[in-house]
């Protein structure tokens, strides 16, 4: 059961991380699309988890649980973008 939880935050932080990439394509490249994106992924599950404890509703490890997968796309964009910069210095 938890494996599904997992699976379930990391496919549904990273739909929604590309769909709001895609929102913001014609932003200027950079960290900066990245970490706002992220940034405001993470506080919208931690104001989720803020609710939830106040509310006692559902468990509050979920949003914990989607933080968390939020972080870990966050690592890979930004060293995938790092990875982009560095071939394309190399490139040149």
């Amino acid at each position: 059961m938890i494996g599904l939880l997992i699976i379930g935050a990391l496919f549904g932080s990273f739909a929604l991380s590309r769909i709001l990439f895609w929102v913001t394509k014609r932003w200027d490249g950079g960290y900066a699309p990245i970490l706002v994106i992220h940034a405001s992924l993470i506080a919208a599950c931690l104001v989720t988890f803020l609710v939830e404890l106040q509310l006692d509703w559902a468990s509050a490890q979920t949003a914990i649980l989607y933080a968390s997968a939020q972080i870990l796309w966050l690592i890979v964009d930004v060293f995938a973008h790092r990875g982009r910069l560095e071939t394309q210095r190399g490139a040149v």
